[in-house]
């Protein structure tokens, strides 16, 4: 991550200082001035440890009622499990098929060396100690598909193979007929598992005082940047004092329209919509949110220029702390409902 402002100029008087202690000339130093910037120097350092440390790391979550939400290293892909105080356990996209960009068009044929074989099932056997699969499933509140794009659900067909069962599936409002999608629906049907969009304002409440609110989609988009995108679910997960913000692959004509919210789009943590394009995360959605942390999931060497330069300086300007999946892997944050900790697997 860049570094902040507060680095700099840390970085800058220890350079200046040693400067003065082996007897050279400095650019902004000199021996009337010597003590002063060295408590300068200090005061500096604490204030940059206060702001780019102590923000997470201070806190001390307590352990025994906590909602947990685990943003999956996926490689191209979407990918979230959300477990509240009470075990309840909801799932946000899936990942991609494969794991491969390249394997992952409509028309690709599921496979089971994919995220969700890898990632998703191995994280709800640790988290609930048992071994799932089609003889011995696993029940969960919901699936939340955000897009229809192969890299958001192709992970739900191997999970609903071996054991993993949502009570309903929350779709998308996207309308095009995508094949693999419509196969998505089709299996959902064979199961006798209910599927359908939520309207805007829906709220869920997944106990524990742990509440979930579709924000969005807010219009059934066309002639945009990207209909399909625009049309994203548009999750806000909050617990007590916080919140977090799963926006799908929204561009700027759905970002403004969000806006409407005014407030209660304000979050903690916002998953960076679009594996952080630069036709998504646009100042004035960044400024409604206000958020501490934010998050993107993106694999590494994509060749599509994810995350975006520009999209990356507007959370540094802002003092936003990022966290990438593919220099990360897994993140997990973690609340009790009045503090919050982040981590993550590397």
């Amino acid at each position: 991550m860049a570094k902040s402002k507060f680095e700099k100029y840390r970085d800058i008087l220890r350079e200046e200082t040693a400067k003065v202690k082996r007897g050279e000339k400095s650019n902004i130093l000199n021996a009337g001035n010597f003590l002063a910037s060295i408590l300068f120097l200090v005061l500096v350092s604490v204030w940059s440890y206060y702001f780019t440390v102590a923000r997470d790391s201070s806190r001390s979550v307590k352990k025994d009622r906590i909602l947990k939400v685990v943003f999956l290293d996926t490689g191209p892909g979407d990918g979230a499990v959300i477990f509240s105080p009470s075990g309840k356990i909801g799932i946000i996209d899936s990942g991609a098929i494969s794991g491969s960009p390249e394997a992952d068009s409509d028309t690709a044929q599921v496979v089971h060396n994919n995220p969700a074989y890898k990632k998703i099932i191995p994280l709800l056997e640790k988290e609930t100690g048992l071994k799932i699969s089609s003889s011995a499933p696993l029940n969960v509140e919901f699936f939340a598909v955000s897009y229809p794009d192969p890299d958001h659900y192709g992970g739900f067909f191997t999970l609903l193979e071996n054991g993993v069962l949502p009570a309903k599936v929350y779709v998308c409002g996207a309308d095009r007929p995508y094949v693999l999608y419509q196969s998505l629906l089709e299996l959902l049907k064979s199961k006798k598992i209910d599927f359908r969009p939520p309207a805007p304002g829906e709220i869920k409440d997944f106990g524990d005082g742990v509440r979930i609110k579709f924000l969005g989609p807010l219009a059934l988009y066309k002639k945009t940047s990207s209909d399909d995108k625009n049309s994203s679910l548009v999750m806000k997960i909050g617990y007590g004092n916080h919140s977090v913000l799963f926006p799908g692959d929204v561009h700027i004509e759905a970002e403004n329209d969000l806006g409407n919210w005014q407030t209660e789009i304000r979050s903690t943590v916002l998953k960076v919509p679009d594996h952080g394009s630069e036709y998504a995360s646009s100042s004035p959605f960044l400024d409604r949110i206000m958020p501490e942390v934010a998050i993107i999931s993106v694999a590494s060497g994509n060749g599509e220029g994810l995350p975006s330069e520009r999209v990356l300086k507007r959370f540094e300007e802002r003092r936003i702390q990022l966290y990438r999946t593919d220099s990360h892997g897994n993140i997990n944050f973690i609340s009790d409902g009045s503090t919050w900790e982040i981590d993550s697997e590397r």
